[in-house]
């Protein structure tokens, strides 16, 4: 099995072997701005009934504020408070 996630249509991640791979995370960059895009697709393939996927998209923040002129850094700590993340929840329809 495998899932591709597309953000307005063009593919940001594709994930071969879903089976073994059904929770995971992978930076993309869409419109010269990176995201992490979060999923959790266990209930989807291993649990009877209609349970929601998890799909999370959170920015990653560069910091230019160390970084020498010029230069952008991503910046490994959590987002500032001003921050935000798309939670999404996923019916899977038989």
């Amino acid at each position: 099995m495998e899932m591709t996630i597309a953000i307005d249509g063009e593919e940001a991640v594709q994930v071969k072997h879903l089976q073994w791979k059904f929770r995971g995370n992978q930076s993309v960059t869409f419109s010269r701005a990176k995201v992490e895009v979060y999923w959790d697709v266990h209930d989807w393939l291993f649990s009877a009934g209609m349970r929601p996927a998890l799909f999370v998209f959170r920015p990653i923040v560069l910091s230019s504020a160390s970084a020498p002129a010029g230069a952008m850094l991503l910046d490994a700590s959590p987002p500032p408070p001003t921050g935000f993340c798309l939670y999404l929840y996923a019916w899977k329809l038989e």
